[in-house]
């Protein structure tokens, strides 16, 4: 569920916003010019002090940004940070767990009201009840951007360090690493209660739930004293991400599971299921036949199904298209591996024999679910990018609609809800009433950096789910370790074939996100039967032990 990895947070003094106290930015087309100047000062490093030669930058998108309708009180001790020790309190909780290299999870329980001598770490949005943390308790709160200290890299306090910053200024910039500001910390909290709200009209179960933000008072030793920095504080269900540990491990497991004998005969019956065309391999990747999709068709759909999740074809994107491309539906593949004479072949999980056709399904699966994400993101009124933008500082694109923004919910959730998957990481999602085209001179509220970046996102994802940037045959833009392919070829391609079938689900997924019958006849996603669900869970658990030391 969480990392291997243990840190210690303590107690710091800051300011403490709930989450109810968050609300929504005022619309970009509201701003007044200098206003808007005020939102590109962030996204763009500003010159040195007269006596300096180098200047600090954060991380900014060029939107608008949530209010706070509440003012605080002073400065209270509260705040966590990763470090051994801190100098305002002896107060240490050494049973957090890693997440990431600036974050953390730990366990917290609900303070006793005669408790004045605890820590009060956050205090919960619908009751005003307090946390503590707590090595036994069920409460489990993601800190996010609370330092970089590691148990082995014991960073000097307060473990915030920089990083040398490629930029178009003439002078040295540098970002600041290891913390949240309040500009992206309150983007997180109101973004993930919009899209959450969302998740829910699928009856989805979130990644996270929003608490609340603290804002670090003076810190020791803080080498940008004049910028403020943030922690953004969540409830949380999880930390093992898809790519990094689900999605990898499957394709070892599969290759450890499926003997050679046993892959032979899928790829002969998979031959028959693509008749004519060309079975998935490495020369044949699902990404390189799905880019010759027409990505501009995703941009007047995801505008259109603003606010709705009803099913209805991708014009020039439908399933049709994609048979035209290669690619063959789900059911077609079952069905060929269904009838391997004289039967079909099984694996060896955990001493269950289980039919390959299960872990077919659960390829599809993840495909399904990963396409029903990002349309909710994309369909929470008034228009989310889950965080696509280009950077002013250095004109990287920026995408964080990416298979590792999934985490894989505890297996009593997926049990419970056949849900697998959830999305996270809100902090850079901005909407269609709230961004600001920077390039038009003065720059304007322009609702296009949001449409216009609905296909990007969508086909940065399918990318992650085709295997493209693990081939180590594309320009890699993610930060994900290429990866050796099985030794035998058919093993190999087995491998690419799940990949297509999770390119096939996810295009499904994102036009049927309800997964039910649809007027423009959708093909329904491929669902596991009940009674296969207890052996993808077995598959799951396996997966995610073989990646038990990697971290978030």
């Amino acid at each position: 569920m969480f990392d291997s990895e243990r840190v210690i947070v303590v107690p710091v003094f800051g300011k403490y916003y709930s989450a109810k106290d968050v609300y929504q930015p005022t619309p970009a087309s509201q701003l007044k010019p200098h206003e808007i100047q005020k939102i590109l000062e962030m996204t763009f490093p500003l010159s040195p002090a007269s006596n300096a030669t180098e200047t600090a930058i954060i991380s900014a998108f060029c939107a608008t940004y949530p209010t706070v309708s509440v003012s605080t009180p002073g400065f209270v001790l509260g705040a966590p940070l990763k470090s051994n020790a801190s100098p305002y309190s002896e107060i240490k909780a050494d049973y957090a767990w890693r997440s990431g290299s600036r974050s953390a999870v730990i366990s917290c329980k609900e303070k006793d009201s005669s408790d004045k001598a605890s820590w009060t770490i956050c205090t919960l949005p619908e009751n005003g009840k307090e946390l503590t943390p707590a090595k036994d308790g069920q409460n489990f709160i993601r800190i996010k951007g609370c330092g970089n200290w590691l148990t082995g890299r014991q960073l000097a306090f307060p473990g915030i360090i920089f990083k040398d910053e490629e930029s178009t200024a003439k002078f040295k910039t540098r970002q600041i690493r290891g913390v949240s500001y309040p500009n992206t910390a309150f983007t997180e909290i109101y973004a993930t209660s919009q899209i959450n709200t969302t998740l829910s009209k699928l009856d989805l179960h979130p990644a996270n739930i929003p608490i609340g933000v603290w804002v670090y008072g003076p810190l020791e030793n803080d080498p940008a004293p004049l910028i403020e920095k943030a922690v953004i504080i969540m409830e949380t269900f999880g930390d093992k991400r898809f790519e990094t540990h689900l999605l990898s491990s499957l394709e070892i497991l599969a290759d450890q599971l499926i003997s050679d004998s046993s892959a032979s005969l899928v790829i002969q019956a998979v031959r028959k299921a693509f008749g004519s065309k060309t079975i998935p391999s490495i020369s044949n990747m699902g990404a390189d036949r799905a880019y010759q999709l027409p990505k501009s068709k995703v941009v007047p759909y995801a505008a259109a199904h603003i606010g709705s999740l009803a099913g209805d074809k991708i014009q020039g994107i439908s399933h049709d298209v994609l048979i035209e491309l290669g690619f063959t539906p789900t059911q077609t593949i079952l069905q060929e591996i269904n009838n391997i004479s004289p039967k079909e072949p099984t694996i060896d999980v955990h001493g269950t024999e289980t039919q390959i056709s299960a872990l077919v399904k659960l390829f599809a699966r993840l495909g399904f679910e990963c396409g029903r994400a990002l349309r909710s993101v994309h369909s929470t009124a008034p228009g989310f990018l889950w965080g696509t933008y280009q950077d002013f500082v250095n004109y990287q694109c920026h995408c964080n609609a990416h298979a590792n923004n999934l985490i894989v919910l505890p297996l009593d959730i997926i049990s419970e809800n056949k849900q697998i998957l959830s999305p996270l990481d809100f902090d850079m999602a901005f909407s269609s009433e709230t961004s600001i085209n920077f390039w038009e001179t003065p720059p304007v509220a322009d609702p296009t950096f949001v449409t216009d970046n609905f296909r990007v996102e969508v086909f940065e994802m399918m990318n992650d789910l085709s295997g493209i940037h693990v081939s180590g045959d594309w320009m890699k833009i993610k930060d994900v370790q290429q990866r050796p392919l099985p030794e035998n070829e058919d093993k190999q391609n087995i491998i690419w074939l799940l990949r297509d079938v999770m390119i096939w689900e996810y295009f499904i997924g994102y036009s049927n996100p309800t997964g039910g019958p649809t007027e423009d006849a959708i093909p329904a996603p491929t669902l596991p039967s009940d009674a296969e669900w207890p052996m993808i869970i077995e598959m799951i658990k396996h997966a995610l032990s073989l990646s038990d030391h990697l971290h978030s």
